[in-house]
């Protein structure tokens, strides 16, 4: 008598993880029914998109992520403000691609693009937020702002494990570096034009005063499409990474740079022509030139340090929260930290998830706020996303991180050793997050943290395929 046998093969994990997805999707739809609302069917429509592109279309979804999430700020601030939950429904479907994507490597017994020791520092990093043993376990440490601390941390670090994962990484890279030179571009040419247009024309077209248009003396700190100088410059400043690391040589790519150049000088960011130097360095190693490379990074978080410490001023005057119904109104940077990092007791595993930086500042609203309200926020806006992780997790959550790019940064500068574009790429934009956080909460901010960590994390994952594809051919050889 024969045997009856299903024929799923080594997809039954694949087959057993989407019935899941599919059954808590019919349970929501079962319990809530009519209530369901428009907007949640198009969150789980846009959600299934984005699982099957991750998994079938790598190199659209990751080329198509970048305008998207470059563009979502100027979006939500002009025409739909409860547009922000996109970047949130895109790192949901980032897990659940890693999960599909990691089943399927383990599947197939194929190499990983890292070592052991990134995925372990991402998933101790994750339950130290997760656990918030500096809150205490104790009532409020689980609140709200908890919850977007945890998620502010762990979407860009699931973007980055994805872009660990994709399939047919080599392909993936080149479409993203070709939509993120696109993008970074208009970006430029935008954020450009806004010096034309002045802070009345700005007003105009529905911008706020002092909320989106900021001035440093007479002069307009153009934000392009993003929220913020800040995070304008540190993503042109990624397309310049393309420009000099991916581009071919010649008139298109001076071009492109130049208007890049442009574009950042119009931000008026000091940390910019830091990062500058830095990309120097990374050109320079590419060259062997080891001593030079070193010093151009060292004059690069000196000058980044410098520019910290010396700071009369912090963004702008806040508060921040110094104990039970108490607040400080706080302006320089360092005596902001002194409150914010605690005692020597709170060293170790930090204040708690929340208590003051960004996370603290989303919990102050649900999805949308006025511009009286952003302008009357009530906690710090920290300045330093490696203070911001003390403050979070402590000490031992900064070493984990510090473990993470380290190793990041390893896997870089071997594929540049191999003369690898993909090595370059990854190197550069690790450096420029890395440098921008020194003097601002980098690693949590949207959209510089969701891109940059997603275009790493493929870029590495480009250059172990192409490397391993050369170790078959026996044509690796060292970069001259």
């Amino acid at each position: 008598m024969s045997r009856l046998a299903l024929p799923l093969g080594g997809n039954a994990l694949l087959l057993a993880f989407g019935a899941l997805l599919v059954t808590m999707v019919t349970g929501a739809t079962a319990s809530m029914g009519p209530a369901l609302p428009v907007g949640g069917l198009v969150a789980l429509f846009l959600l299934a998109g984005l699982v099957v592109s991750f998994v079938a279309a790598p190199h659209v979804a990751v080329a198509g992520l970048i305008p998207v999430f470059a563009f979502l700020p100027m979006i939500k601030t002009l025409w739909l403000p409860a547009a922000g939950p996109i970047k949130d429904v895109a790192a949901l479907a980032a897990f659940a691609g890693v999960a599909l994507l990691t089943i399927e490597r383990h599947r197939l017994r194929a190499r990983a693009p890292v070592d052991s020791i990134v995925p372990a520092c991402i998933l101790a990093l994750l339950a130290l937020y997760v656990l918030n043993i500096g809150g205490g376990f104790k009532d409020g440490s689980y609140d709200v702002a908890w919850g977007h601390g945890v998620r502010l941390t762990a979407e860009p670090l699931l973007l980055l494990l994805l872009g660990l994962s994709v399939e047919r990484p080599r392909r993936v890279f080149q479409w993203a570096m070709g939509s993120l030179v696109a993008t970074s571009f208009v970006v430029a040419l935008y954020g450009i034009a806004q010096q034309f247009l002045g802070p009345s024309g700005l007003l105009a077209l529905g911008y706020t005063w002092d909320v989106d248009i900021k001035t440093i003396g007479e002069l307009l700190r153009s934000f392009g499409t993003l929220d913020d100088p800040f995070l304008y410059a540190a993503f042109l400043s990624f397309g310049l990474v393309a420009v000099l690391f991916w581009m071919e040589r010649g008139a298109l790519a001076l071009f492109v740079g130049t208007v890049l150049t442009i574009g950042i000088v119009c931000g008026f960011v000091r940390t910019s022509a830091l990062i500058g130097v830095a990309l120097i360095g990374i050109w320079l190693v590419t060259k062997k030139r080891s001593v030079p490379a070193a010093c151009m990074f060292a004059a690069a978080v000196i000058g980044t340090l410098v520019i910290f410490f010396t700071s009369a001023q912090a963004t702008e005057s806040r508060t921040v929260k110094a104990g039970n119904n108490m607040y400080l109104t706080l302006n320089g940077r360092t005596e902001a930290w002194r409150v914010a990092l605690g005692g020597p007791i709170d060293w170790p595993f930090g204040l708690g998830v929340g208590e003051v930086g960004t996370a603290a500042e989303r919990a102050t609203f649900e999805l949308t706020r006025t511009a009286e309200q952003a302008r009357e926020s009530d906690v710090e806006a920290v300045d330093s996303g490696y203070f911001a992780t003390i403050a979070d997790v402590g000490f031992i959550g900064l070493g984990i991180l510090a473990i993470l790019l380290t190793r990041l940064f390893m896997a870089a500068r071997s594929a540049v050793g191999l003369g690898l574009a993909s090595g370059r790429v990854a190197m550069g934009i690790l450096v420029v997050l890395s440098l921008d956080a020194l003097t601002r909460s980098s690693f949590q901010g949207f959209p510089t943290a969701f891109i940059g960590m997603l275009l790493i994390g493929v870029a590495l994952a480009s250059a172990a395929a192409e490397g391993a594809e050369l170790e078959e051919r026996s044509e690796l050889q060292p970069f001259p």
